[in-house]
Parts: structure tokens; sequence; C-alpha cells
């Protein structure tokens, strides 16, 4: 019997511990379910999982603490109606 695993994580754990835990639990189902590691289960913290939606989120997030004032959250949401961040390589999020 092999010792057992707990996988942590956090931040860009998010992206990673998720995927490191299936490719273990594929393992496991092709060898008999019995595995070289015994998974336990994986945790993540304060964890990326989404790089649009959480990088949308800062301006809202800002506002909300009072950080940009209305006429600049205002200005900001008509610049920019699509999102404020853009992933594409040298964007800028304005349409």
């Amino acid at each position: 019997m092999c010792a057992s695993l707990s996988l942590a994580g956090e931040s860009y754990g998010g992206v990673y511990v998720p995927l490191l835990a299936r490719k273990i639990l594929d393992m496991q189902e092709k060898k008999d379910k019995r595995g070289p590691v015994n998974l336990k289960g994986y945790m993540v913290g304060n964890a990326v999982t989404d790089d649009v939606i959480e990088s949308n989120g800062q301006i809202e997030f800002a506002y909300g603490m009072g950080l940009i004032d209305p006429t600049m959250y205002s200005r900001l949401k008509k610049d920019c109606p699509s999102g404020f961040w853009n992933p594409k390589q040298g964007g800028r999020g304005l349409s």
C-alpha cells in the first residue's frame, strides 16, 4: 500500500492543482484502481480560475470599495462596454 497524498496550492494553483489531481485519478483508473499514488484530495486557496472574469472584476471591486468615483466608473463602463480587460496580446480592453 502506498502513502496517502493530498495536493494543495494557492493562486495559480487553481489552474494546475485540479489538473494534476485529474491526471492522478486517470492514472489510477488505468491501473486497476490502485495507482502508484493514493490521492486523498486537494485544496486550493485564493485560486485563479478565470483570468477574464477575475480581471474584469477588479474595476467592479474598486468601485464597490469607493476607490473609483462614480464619474470615473460611468466613463469606464461607457468606454469599455465589452469588458475592462482584453486578453489579446497588446489589447487594452477598449472598443
